[in-house]
């Protein structure tokens, strides 16, 4: 009998140590809500809180309409950009909400840094995801931008700063195409980015208005990211929604447009004034 009994406590032991020795999981279960409107955003800031997650964990995301106005909500999985149609077979999307909804997935993706945004309210409603490695172990970096959107005029550019930082002791050289920078342990680094949306050629138009997207890759051996920064091109400095043309001289179109009617009167002009003076004389 006590040997049986000692049989089974040292079988119960050893169990506990196989159970034991499985290795802990970084991931877990995280419950998040987001009020989202049309006017002010995710939670009331445009662009909306960054959102911190682990690989694996298991989200249940509450969304709210806080105007009462449909929306959804979408993370930038493929980092195809902030588009009125997402590839949901990659991103992840919620189903659409006027009222309120709950969105559970699982962050499965790969560590980094991705978007999620309003797929009905493009530039009115997007923030960050920040998806940590599960292992936590190896040295990486980050990158962020500011300011994290760009609104542009025609005919004119913008600029937006890309700072590096150094995780878990990185050092190494980053490439952002066709620059790069060198990182120092805890250290960090800039680099400007320029947005231009003027003409470039003879006959060329400024780039049109509307919603547009850049993808910023940053590249260092293995460590892989990418950073997006929406970009609304607005209309010109006068307010005018449209553009003309920008030809040879600097001369838009509308300005040539002008002296073209101008011509065309002067010749009218002067036709009607010879006919005048060929019947007077005649």
């Amino acid at each position: 009998m006590v040997f049986a009994i000692l049989f089974l406590a040292f079988g119960y032991i050893a169990s506990s140590e196989i159970q034991t020795a499985v290795p802990n999981v970084h991931a877990a279960s995280r419950t998040i809500m987001l009020a989202g409107s049309f006017v002010t955003g995710w939670n009331g800031s445009n662009p909306g809180p960054t959102i911190s997650l682990t690989q694996g964990d298991s989200v249940a995301l509450n969304l709210v309409s806080a105007d009462g106005a449909p929306h959804t909500f979408v993370i930038d999985v493929a980092h195809a950009g902030i588009v009125p149609n997402p590839n949901c077979g990659i991103d992840k999307c919620s189903s659409q909400f006027s009222s309120s909804t709950t969105f559970t997935f699982t962050a499965d993706m790969a560590a980094g840094t991705y978007t999620y945004y309003c797929s009905i309210h493009l530039q009115h409603m997007f923030g960050n995801i920040v998806v940590r490695s599960s292992t936590n172990g190896g040295p990486d970096f980050s990158a962020t931008s500011s300011p994290t959107m760009l609104t542009v005029a025609q005919s004119s550019s913008g600029s937006a700063t890309v700072t590096l930082t150094s995780l878990n002791g990185f050092t190494a050289g980053v490439s952002l195409s066709p620059t790069s920078i060198t990182l120092s342990a805890s250290g960090s680094a800039s680099s400007t980015l320029t947005v231009s949306t003027t003409s470039t050629g003879l006959y060329s138009t400024p780039v049109s208005n509307g919603a547009y997207t850049v993808t910023i890759t940053e590249t260092s051996g293995s460590s892989s990211h990418s950073t997006t920064i929406p970009v609304n091109v607005g209309p010109t400095a006068s307010g005018s929604s449209t553009s003309m043309p920008v030809y040879a001289g600097g001369l838009s179109g509308t300005v040539l447009l002008g002296v073209v009617v101008a011509l065309i009167v002067i010749a009218v002009v002067a036709t009607v004034v010879a006919l005048t003076r060929r019947r007077t004389s005649a």
